[in-house]
């Protein structure tokens, strides 16, 4: 766990009010970066506030004491590394509030429950994104799927499967598992628990099904790259978003 000293500026004074929406970070990228959608975990009323946070953040949320317009604030981490972020207002959509890359609610992204998810495999052509929101990749790279959908015009299908993807008594949670047996093995990839190898689905995984069947995958982000350390410089997005072109050009 690291110490972090959250200073807000322009004076904003918070407190928890339950009748007013939350608030959530989205880092600048033009300084060192947490990707991850960290959340304030109580009310501010005072300028500055000490948190504990892990590697993946717990979700959590403050309340402001009135409605304002989104403000910029500052980490100072061990008294060295400065990250600028920006508090936003939460709006009507799920995955919007989720994943703050985006910087916007005109996405391409609609949120499916479980029972939907599986009936995407049942026909019909679609584009999968398999993620969570406190994976640092996911909320990286769901700003490239968006991107393309938005030049393609279409829509990408969004599970949240952090709560199904475990392994309980040795076996894959039941949910997981019938996910899994939708799809052809040579679209899933593998986890070794305890010397036993399972099929897994890793965050992000982003599919394209095609008549009920996947036809093509991709599976995290490019390798090297460390989400938490740098963005993907401009050769690396721009092959990227032409492998994505290609896949999401099938359907």
């Amino acid at each position: 766990m690291k110490r972090i000293l959250i200073v807000l500026l322009l004076g904003v004074l918070l407190c928890c009010c339950s009748k007013e929406k939350p608030y959530r970070l989205s880092f600048n990228d033009s300084v060192t970066n947490i990707r991850n959608p960290i959340y304030l975990k109580t009310g501010h009323t005072y300028e500055s506030d000490c948190f504990e946070i892990t590697e993946y953040p717990t979700v959590v949320v403050a309340k402001p004491k009135r409605r304002l317009g989104d403000y910029k604030g500052l980490i100072v981490m061990d008294g060295k590394k400065n990250l600028k972020f920006t508090i936003k207002k939460e709006e009507d959509d799920p995955f919007y509030n989720d994943y703050p890359s985006l910087n916007t609610s005109d996405h391409s992204f609609d949120v499916i429950d479980y029972e939907t998810l599986l009936t995407l495999f049942d026909g019909g052509d679609h584009i999968l994104y398999l993620g969570f929101p406190s994976c640092p990749w996911c909320v990286e790279y769901v700003t490239y799927y968006n991107e393309v959908a938005k030049e393609q015009n279409k829509r990408i299908k969004y599970y949240d499967m952090k709560e199904i993807r475990k392994i309980v008594d040795g076996a894959l949670d039941s949910d997981f598992q019938a996910l899994v047996d939708k799809i052809n093995k040579e679209y899933l990839s593998e986890k070794v628990d305890e010397e036993v190898t399972y099929d897994w689905i890793y965050a992000p995984t982003l599919y394209i099904i095609k008549n009920g069947e996947v036809i093509d995958m991709v599976v995290g982000g490019i390798e090297g790259h460390n989400i938490l350390e740098r963005s993907l410089t401009k050769k690396e997005k721009e092959d990227y978003l032409n492998l994505l072109r290609e896949m999401f050009s099938k359907i």
